[in-house]
Formats: C-alpha cells, structure tokens, sequence
C-alpha cells in the first residue's frame, strides 16, 4: 500500500506545464514549468544517468536541444545568458 502525499493540486512533481498566448490561429502556446530535459546522461566510460535509461525503457520522446537558437527572458526582457 502507498500513501501519496503532495503539495501541489496535480501529481508530478516540478514536472508541468501551462498555456501561455495564443498563435496566429487561436491556439495556445505551451509553456514548461519545471523539469524539462534529463542533464547528465553518462559516457561511454561511465555509467548511465537512470532517468535517462528509464526515459528509454518507457518509450518517453525526447528532442535534440538547439542551445544556439534558444531565447531567454527574464521580468525585464529577453536576456543573452
């Protein structure tokens, strides 16, 4: 038996999301509120990073991050961090 205790009123941990605006047809953008890459994911000389191995047990997509075409803002504007 477990007992689940959580803080939030959704189950996930820092692992959510929101909408934010709208595209030019209506929709709402998508924006990530918390953890939103695996960091650290091991070398070859190493041993793996067991999110990563249980991301890939689980089929969970993942996507290359371009750091080089990423914008950054903070409560005055966009940022170059």
């Amino acid at each position: 038996d477990f007992l689940i205790i959580e803080h939030n009123d959704f189950i996930g941990g820092r692992v959510h999301h929101t909408t934010f605006g709208s595209r030019p047809d209506g929709t709402p953008y998508t924006v990530e509120l918390g953890a939103n890459w695996i960091e650290g994911v091991g070398t070859s000389e190493g041993p793996r990073n067991p999110i990563l191995v249980s991301a890939e047990k689980f089929g969970l997509q993942s996507t290359f991050s371009d750091y080089d075409a990423i914008l950054t803002y903070d409560h005055s504007g966009p940022r170059d961090y």
